[in-house]
């Protein structure tokens, strides 16, 4: 096999890895809206004030999960970016960790507030505040 079907293959062996991380995203994503959206319903039954509360947890945990999938998946984009050039060597999947209490806090942020998230999550915490102030 020669360098440039070898470098081929890997590159998409990149991509395949960042396929899998934007699927569990989506999937994530899909869990969080669907146990939200049955939080509400049996809030709104109950007229419990506790469900409300209660729902504002998975929405956290769920997105601080989708976020540090976000933050994989955009390394592993840089990583592929930096070997369509051709001048890295071949088969290193490992991608690059910013050093504790630098970098590494700023690139979560970033993706915990990035837009796709916000989208994402906001809304959902504030259905629930719409909610709760209307029961």
């Amino acid at each position: 096999m020669d360098t440039m079907e070898a470098r081929i293959r890997y590159l998409e062996a990149i991509q395949r890895i960042i396929d899998r991380l934007s699927t569990i995203s989506s999937v994530i994503k899909g869990w969080s809206v669907t146990l939200t959206a049955a939080l509400l319903v049996l809030a709104s039954k109950d007229s419990n004030k506790g469900f409300f509360l209660v729902s504002y947890l998975p929405i956290l945990f769920f997105w601080l999960i989708d976020s540090e999938y976000l933050r994989m998946e955009r390394q592993y984009k840089a990583l592929y970016n930096q070997n369509a050039d051709l001048k890295i060597p071949l088969c290193d999947f490992r991608i690059k960790r910013p050093k504790p209490n630098s970098e590494n806090h700023t690139y979560f942020a970033q993706c915990f507030f990035s837009r796709t998230e916000l989208s994402v999550y906001l809304p959902q915490l504030l259905s629930i505040l719409l909610v709760f102030i209307l029961q």
